[in-house]
Order: C-alpha cells, then structure tokens, then sequence
C-alpha cells in the first residue's frame, strides 16, 4: 500500500461493498471526501484498481478549477475513452456521442465511472451526470466521485491521520524509518494530510543532506503556498478581492459585511459565491465566511501594498464598530489598520488591553497599548494614560523598559491634569523596588509641585525608608509632617513610626487614616506600608483587611508586581500569628507573580526573608541555607531585605553552634537598623539574638532591648522580647519566660505564646516542679493540638517524654536509664525496638528491666505496668 493509502482501509472496503453490488447490477453513486491534501487521487486511483481487478470496465475524468467553464469539458473525457479513437469528439456533440456510447457500453458489463476533483465539474457535465444518477437503480453503473454534494450518496470520508500513521507515510515516501520526534513535527505541519505530506516529501527527497523537521515544515509551507498562488492566478480580480475581504474579517464580519468589504462592480455576489465555493480556499460562504488555511490568508494579503492592506483594515474595523461585533474583533482589526482617529478606536485598543492584561497575556495588551499610542498623537493627556498602562504592561514582559518609561512620565510631564497619572507612575517604580530609579524620578516630579505633592512625596520618603543604604544627599525633598493630613503621608509616616518604635497609639491611628480613604484614591505601596504598622500594633484584623483590600484592587488592575508584594505582606502577616500553611501559600502565589524578574533584583531579598522565615518555623533548615546562599546582584545590600536576611543569616549561625558569624549578622543587621532609627524590637529582637552569642554584654542588650519594648508598649513586643531573653539569659530564664507567658496570653502570637510555654515548662522541669511542669506542658499541648507546627508538637512530646522519664527517676529511685526503660517497656515496646530508641544493645536492655524488677519487686512487664501507673 502506498504512504497516501495508509488509514483508508474503512474506506477501501466500503468502496469494495459497492463493487459488489455493482456485480449484482445494482447502480450506485460513491461521493470520497476529504480536506484538500487528503490523498482523494490516490485513493480514487486504488479504486480503479480495484474495479478492473474485480473485471469491471472504467473510465474516469479529471476536472480541475482552471477548466471548470468549460462547456461540456468532463463529459468530453468521458466520451474519449468509451469511444473508438477514430470517433470524431467535440463538446458539441459530446452529450449525444456519450448517450449512444454508454448504453452499449452497459449492455457488456458493469460500468465505474470515477471523477475527481468533481466539485469543479462544468455545469453542461453535472446537469448529464444528474441525469445519470436518477437511473442509476435500473443501470449496473458505478458513479464514483471525488468530491462534490455526497446529498443521497455512499458517503467515504478521508480522515486526517494520526501520528504513528503520519510516521507510516513518511517512511513509504521516503523508503527508510523517521524517529518519533519527526513524526510528530510532520503531523503538526500537514495537519495529518497523507497527501499534503507526499508532496512536501517527494520534493526533498531530491535534496541532498539530512532531513530535518524545519526542511519539512517549510517545504509543506511551500507546498501550499504554491496550491494557493495556482488557485489565485486564475481566479477574477474581484473573487480575489472578496478572497482578501475573508482573510481580513477572519470570521468576525458576516457574508453581506465581507462583501460590502470587497466591493464587487462587475460580478454578482451570487456568482462570486458560486466562484469561491469549490476552491476550497473557503471553509464556508454562509454566515461569517472564515479561510480554510492560514498560508492563504499570508498569500493573499502578501499581494497588497502596506497601505492598501492598512486601508482595509481601517474599512473593516469600521464596519465591525458599526455592527456591534465584539471587542476583540474590533481591536483585532484596528491591530492591522492605519490610525483612525476616532475616540472609539482608542476606547476599543485600550479596553482590548485591558482584558489582555486581566488574563495575564501582559504581550498582547503591549502591542494593543503601543497601537493605541498611534490614535494619540496629539492629546497629551489620554497619550500619557495609554504610556502608563503600556509601562504596567511592560514591567511584565520587559521590566527595564517599563521602568524607563515610568520614570520619563515622572520628569518629563507637566500639564496639572497628569496629576493623578504622576502619582500612578511613582507608585509602580516604588513598588517595583529600584531605589536609585526611583528616588531620581520622584524627586524631580515632586520639586515641580502640584496638586499631587503630597502623594508624590509620601511615596519618596517610603522609597527612601526602604533603601538602607547611603540617604539622598540632595535633602530636596521636605520632610514629612508628624501628623499629616493627606491619607498616603500618614500611612508612610504611621510605617516610618512603626519601625522607630514610636507611639503605638498615634501609628494606629494614622495607618487607620491612610487606610480610610476611597479605593483607589490613593497609591498602593502606602496603603501596604499602613497594614505592615497595624501588623506591628497587633491590629491583626485590620491589617488583613486592607491587604486583602490591596489586593482586590491590583488584581483588579492587572499589577502582578503589586500582588506579588501584597501577597508576601500577607504570608508575613500570617507568619507572625502563626498560620505557617497559609503564609507558604501566599509566598508561592507571590513567587508566580514576582518571578522571573517583576521585581527588581535589588528588593528580591523582601521575598527571600520572608520564605527564609517560613522554612525556619517549619524546620526545613537545608531550603533556609539554600535561600541563604541565593547569588544576588550588587546593590541589594541597600535595602531593607537584606537587613532582614542578615538577621536570619545569623539565627541560622546561632541553630549550627557558629556563635561568631551569628554574632557579625546580628550586629550588622542592628548597625543598619540604627542608622535609620528603626529601634522597635518588634521587626526583630537582634540584641536579644546577639545577647545569645556575647555572654559578656548579654545583660547589657537585654536590657535595653526590654526597654525598648516597653517603650513600644504593645503586649506581644514585650512578651516576644522576654521570651528572646530567656532563650539569651539562662540563669534568669525562668522568670523571663513567665513573663512571656504571662504578656503573650491572649495577643496574636500564637506561636511565640505557645513557644514560651513550652521554655517555661522546661524550666519548672529543670528544678523538678512537677506540678506546675505538667500544668504549662498541657497548656501548651491544647493551644498547639488544632496548629500544623511540626517543630512544636515534636518538642512538647519529647519534653513530655523527659517529664514522665525524670518524675519516675525521683519517685522510684531508678537511674536515668533505668527509668526510660521502664517507661517504654509498660508501653508494650520489645526490647530489640527500645535498644534502637535509646542507642544501647539488646544486652543492656536486658540488664537494666531485670534491675527495675528487682528494685520494684516485680516479676515481669504487666506488672510493671501496673505499678507504673500507681506512681503520682
């Protein structure tokens, strides 16, 4: 079987039933359909084989697009092989020539009659092959064509074939196997099209060198660009012209717009129809008439000039405006078009990008923005809005650019109704987390004043409280007031004074002011800044209100940048009440909105530190030292993240033993926190870590640490740094640690509370309080039952183990030893399982039950139990 036959079995054998019939003088016609390509010649050529091999006379005609006006032109075929070759044949006479040569033909024997390409057939022909149809029942004739109306017909359809029978027929053509790979490559290319795929093969079969998946897929390009340059060559001026019509409207404009499109003179609509309808170029002439093949489509518009192509682009996306398709076909068509200058066409490319940018596709909504610019060019205020949103488009695809374009929008506009644009600008770059880029660009925006100044320099002064690094040596920028009116000043300065340490009361109330205003009245990186205060003043749910509400309104905007630093905001947030779950998934929904590179290099340590944390409280100490360990850019040693890695740099020195290194990060972490007077333990208990590592000046940080604790005076800050102190200072640990206890109670630390209860339980066992040891540790165990902090549920149940070990030792006078053993045989452990548990051998285990016994005077483990649980 040849490669163009590979999957017509079905096929074959419903053709072979009709030869059947056929030999029993029943007439029938069989339509073969199938995409252009199909391999219908070749499969009409296997019939014929077929049929001659079954002792059935045939003939066949080829009709073909070129010669369709032909009068009479397939039937002239026909009448030349059932006639005598010294017969006289012209169309004339050929209607009467085939009627006095077929029925003799009949009376000898069945008859098949193949046709190909039968949707070209001239009318004279079909009007005979009409004819003959409605006879066939008393006539032993087989009609076969391919192509044409199968209406009351034997119906073979050619399916597209798969892979594996796509590999069949590359290796028939080409005689040797195709790998997997190629197979696949030549599927996607010839759309599963045996023939298609014949063609494009034999012609490199003539090539000389390797055969590689790119030749095939241009040479099957080729191939029907080719097919379509034919077809176009002999079609009229204005099928061509309709032809464009269709490629341009792509499905969007219906057949009576297309037409209106093509504005045919000379042919009817009808008549054009009926010209296109057997071309295969179309896939259907009713409704919103669409193009078969993409190629066509590139051959048609490719014999255009640019204007004349924008021209009829422009004209269709009118049409479209006036007929209320929809947007995204108007926006489709405006792509292609020249400028209209029209408020619609701007509304339409700025909506399209919009709902580009809405379903994360930021490419789409550039080039949208960047076509919109061309319907601006001399209206400085909508240009600016479309710059804005093509910058917040770009800071996806091409960050850097995007950033250039912000900062240009920041010194270069002046007009007082760019205002609101100004401060949107500002807040992007500030968000994005260049420091440099955006202390230049704001600055210069807020020394020109305006009614946006007080925004513009809220968001300079928090870009500038972010970046840890050398300050603004110009000063150009005033201070913020203490207390400010204007909504976005209070909430950076309710941040500024969070950090600082500074009046809780008065930070809560201004993050509540900044937080009070309209929905988009204010820029988005204060509001953030606010909500980060209230998490420090311990107004938890406020704090997650307005990231939520932060959040709500970039997704919204399409600001992934912005969602990603809410989001990691959040996992903060829920960090610090110890919600561990919820802040891993808030990080990983902020890694896909923040990775590759939407956020500046030098702000990534923000996102670091906060998944540092989190894998800390879950005690995935190797991924802490990986992320420890991440390569970043120079410059990031100037932000407020790398503070923050510093210090947990050092928690993960402290955990190893290395009390040196964790030494230097806590001290630099406090040196650069002082530098900016960010005093407030509450961000983070460096002196107390530092007390740890420094036992000389532990007394000393403590101290002062627990003085400024109270300074800030909210009960977690105080409880969280007694607790740190107690972990620093072991000698007065225990009062530091029902200290803890006692201010954590009831705040939203939920960790740290039950962490300190934890420590002082310990404590209470170090000096055998028994009672009120197992009083705190059952505490501890009811807080932390429902939480998902393995770390903890791990140190209550080893320290209960010590508990019950240490509480039998004193009562029974049992040796350390002893008294584990005893503990895990009456819990029914064999002694192989508890010589593993305790690390000693099989012999010893055995030693130590048998001195138990005898101290006991018990003979064996049941009684043990028993006894065990008599002991108080």
């Amino acid at each position: 079987m040849t490669g163009e036959l590979v999957g017509r079995d079905g096929g074959l054998a419903t053709f072979g039933e009709a030869l059947s019939s056929l030999a029993k003088g029943i007439g029938q016609r069989v339509v073969v359909l199938g995409a252009p390509g199909s391999g219908r010649t070749a499969f009409l050529g296997r019939a014929r084989e077929m049929a001659l091999d079954a002792g059935v006379r045939v003939v066949s005609a080829n009709a073909s697009f070129c010669q369709r006006t032909v009068r009479f032109g397939v039937l002239a075929q026909l009448v030349r092989e059932l006639a005598d070759h010294t017969d006289p044949v012209d169309e004339s006479t050929a209607f009467t020539v085939v009627q006095r040569r077929l029925m003799p033909a009949l009376r000898g024997g069945p008859l098949c009659v193949l046709v190909d390409d039968a949707q070209w057939v001239d009318r004279e022909s079909k009007v005979w092959m009409d004819t003959v149809v409605r006879r066939l029942h008393s006539l032993p004739l087989l009609l076969v064509l391919g192509g044409g109306e199968p209406q009351g017909a034997i119906r073979i359809t050619l399916p597209r074939l798969d892979v594996t029978q796509i590999g069949a027929v590359a290796e028939s053509v080409l005689g040797e196997p195709v790998d997997a790979d190629f197979a696949h490559a030549a599927t996607l290319a010839c759309e599963g099209l045996p023939g298609l795929l014949g063609a494009a093969l034999q012609r490199l079969r003539r090539r000389r060198g390797g055969l590689t998946a790119a030749d095939l897929v241009a040479q099957i390009g080729a191939v029907r660009g080719h097919h379509v340059s034919k077809l176009l060559s002999v079609l009229p001026a204005e099928a061509v012209a309709l032809l464009r019509a269709i490629a341009v409207a792509d499905g969007d404009l219906d057949l009576d717009l297309v037409c209106l499109l093509a504005r045919p003179r000379t042919i009817s609509r009808a008549e054009l129809v009926a010209e296109l309808a057997g071309t295969g170029l179309v896939e259907q002439l009713h409704g919103c008439p669409r193009l078969s093949d993409p190629i066509a489509a590139t051959e048609l518009l490719a014999g255009m000039t640019g204007h004349e192509r924008a021209e009829l682009y422009a004209c269709a996306a009118g049409l479209a405006y006036q007929a209320g398709i929809s947007e995204d076909g108007q926006a489709r068509l405006l792509m292609g078009a020249r400028p209209i200058g029209a408020d619609w066409a701007l509304r339409t490319l700025r909506s399209a990008a919009g709902a580009a940018r809405s379903a994360a596709l930021h490419v789409t909504a550039g080039r949208l923005l960047t076509r919109a610019l061309a319907e601006v060019p001399e209206r400085p205020v909508a240009r600016a809005e479309v710059l804005a949103e093509l910058a917040e488009a770009e800071l996806n695809t091409a960050p850097e650019a995007g950033e250039r374009r912000l900062a240009a929008l920041l010194r270069t506009s002046t007009d007082p109704a760019l205002g609101a644009i100004r401060v949107r600008a500002a807040d992007l770059l500030v968000t994005r987390g260049n420091y440099g880029e955006a202390r230049r660009a704001v600055s210069t925006a807020v020394l020109r004043g305006g009614a946006e100044h007080e925004q513009l320099a809220a968001l300079y002064w928090l870009n500038e409280s972010l970046h840890h690094g050398e300050p603004d040596s110009s000063r150009a920028v005033a201070e913020l007031p203490d207390l400010p009116t204007d909504p976005s000043q209070a909430g950076v300065v309710a941040w500024r004074r969070a950090a600082g340490g500074r009046n809780a009361k008065v930070v809560r109330a201004l993050a509540r002011q900044a937080l009070a205003a309209e929905p988009g009245s204010s820029p988005v990186a204060p509001r953030i800044a606010a909500a980060k205060a209230l998490l420090l003043t311990d107004d938890i749910a406020e704090a997650r209100a307005a990231l939520n509400g932060v959040l709500h309104e970039c997704r919204r905007r399409a600001v992934p940048v912005a969602v990603g630093l809410a989001l990691v905001a959040r996992a903060d947030l829920a960090l610090r009440c110890g919600d561990l779950r919820g802040a891993e998934q808030d990080l990983d929904a902020a890694r896909a909105e923040l990775y590759p590179d939407r956020l500046h290099p030098v702000a990534m340590p923000t996102y670091l530190a906060s998944c540092m944390t989190l894998h800390l409280h879950l005690g995935r100490f190797d991924l802490a030292e990986e992320l420890a360990a991440t390569p970043l850019p120079a410059g990031v040693e100037h932000s407020f993240g790398w503070t923050h890695l510093l210090f947990l740099k050092g928690l993960l020195h402290l955990i190893r033993g290395e009390l040196l290194p964790a030494r230097h990060c806590f001290h630099e972490c406090g040196r650069r926190l002082l530098a900016n007077q960010w005093t407030n333990p509450a961000l983070f208990s460096w002196r107390c870590m530092a007390a740890a590592t420094h036992p000389e000046a532990a007394a000393e940080l403590v101290e002062e640490e627990l003085v400024l604790a109270r300074a800030w005076g909210t009960p977690s800050a105080i409880g969280s740094t007694h607790l740190y102190a107690g972990m620093a200072q072991r000698q007065q640990a225990a009062g530091h640690f029902a200290e803890a206890v006692r201010l954590l109670r009831g705040t939203p630390l939920r960790l740290n509370h039950v962490t300190a209860l934890i420590e002082l339980a310990e404590s209470h066992l170090g000096v055998q309080n028994w009672s009120e040891c197992a009083a705190v540790l059952g505490e501890a165990r009811e807080l932390a039952v429902a939480q998902d902090w393995e770390l903890v549920h791990a140190r209550i149940a080893e320290l209960g183990h010590r508990y019950d070990t240490a509480r039998l030792r004193a009562r029974l006078e049992l040796s350390e030893v002893e008294a584990q053993v005893a503990q895990l045989a009456a819990g029914g452990m064999p002694n192989a399982e508890i010589a593993g548990v305790l690390s000693m051998g099989r012999r010893g285990v055995e030693e130590s039950l048998a001195s138990v016994y005898r101290k006991l005077g018990v003979p064996g483990r049941r009684e043990l139990s028993t006894v065990l649980k008599k002991v108080p």
